[in-house]
């Protein structure tokens, strides 16, 4: 077995949903923008602190290298395969997280499951506060090599968003995007900030089925862990005595977040029920690849 791979879980073949190629195994590289060494057990376990210097990295390693073009400039290809590739990044990154690494096989497909979308939201604000600024008037979304305005999608909504069913679905949702992103960028959301929502969504499992015991009760450890050390950095770094509507605005954000991933995962699956049309949703086949594919599971 080569030491490279590092398997995240087994299951019955299924086509890759970056290549296509039918593998029982899904696995990943070791990535190369993480020194693992830094991240070993010997070091103290603030989880949010050693969870924060993975998203440095991270975020350095998905910095954008060209300046940011339009979004109706972008091919569905390459939005497909840059989605696809950031689905095995977020796993490659939760795999050097050891709280989440030592977990076993079924309890970490279903942790991941539901984290990465919500992961991918905060990540992409997080990216466009760094590459735009933090006015909360300017509501680009950096996406890769490109960029959406929400304003701008919103106010032309009939035109640029096909059929009526897809309006149904989408327009709600870039409200509430619009919105959350704007109390994102408000709020100046630092990087130790980011490692605690993560945790958030990470490790908020109530609504999970399958998920061993054992896990359950690492999953509140965390939680009240995460909890502990945002009280530390609050009070000590931030020298805000008086944080709950801050750490209350945290939280709303990965909910609001979540409530959108499902409300997307909800229009996809609702075209095998309703009649969108033949070309709903077409252009975005990695997101028609795997929610079928989650949805077999």
């Amino acid at each position: 077995m080569d030491d490279k791979k590092i398997y995240l879980l087994e299951t019955i073949a299924e086509p890759c949903l970056v290549c296509g190629t039918p593998t029982p195994i899904l696995y990943f590289q070791e990535p190369s923008f993480i020194d693992k060494d830094k991240f070993s057990s010997n070091n103290s376990r603030n989880i949010c602190s050693e969870f924060s210097k993975l998203l440095e990295s991270y975020i350095e390693s998905r910095k954008p290298k060209t300046v940011l073009v339009h979004y109706l400039k972008a091919d569905a290809e390459s939005y497909n395969g840059a989605q696809g590739k950031e689905y095995i990044k977020i796993a490659q990154l939760l795999n050097l997280y050891e709280p989440f690494s030592t977990l076993n096989a079924n309890d970490k497909n279903l942790l991941f499951k539901k984290f990465w979308e919500i992961f991918s939201g905060l990540e992409k604000f997080y990216q466009s506060c760094l590459y735009f600024g933090n006015n909360p008037k300017d509501v680009r979304v950096a996406l890769w090599s490109y960029y959406i305005d929400y304003d701008e999608i919103i106010r032309d909504a009939n035109d640029v968003i096909p059929g009526d069913a897809d309006k149904a679905f989408l327009i709600p949702m870039l409200y509430k995007a619009r919105k959350i992103f704007k109390l994102f960028k408000k709020l100046n959301i630092t990087i130790f900030e980011l490692a605690y929502m993560s945790q958030i969504a990470l490790w908020s499992c109530y609504d999970i089925l399958g998920l061993s015991k054992a896990t359950q009760i690492i999953a509140e450890e965390m939680l009240e862990k995460a909890s502990n050390e945002m009280h530390e950095y609050f009070v000590n770094e931030l020298r805000i005595p008086y944080y709950a509507t801050r750490q209350s605005h945290l939280f709303k954000i990965v909910q609001n977040i979540e409530i959108n991933v499902n409300g997307r995962r909800q229009m996809f699956l609702a075209k095998d029920i309703f009649n969108f049309g033949s070309n709903a949703n077409e252009e975005n086949d990695f997101f028609n690849q795997y929610y079928k594919y989650i949805k077999k599971q």
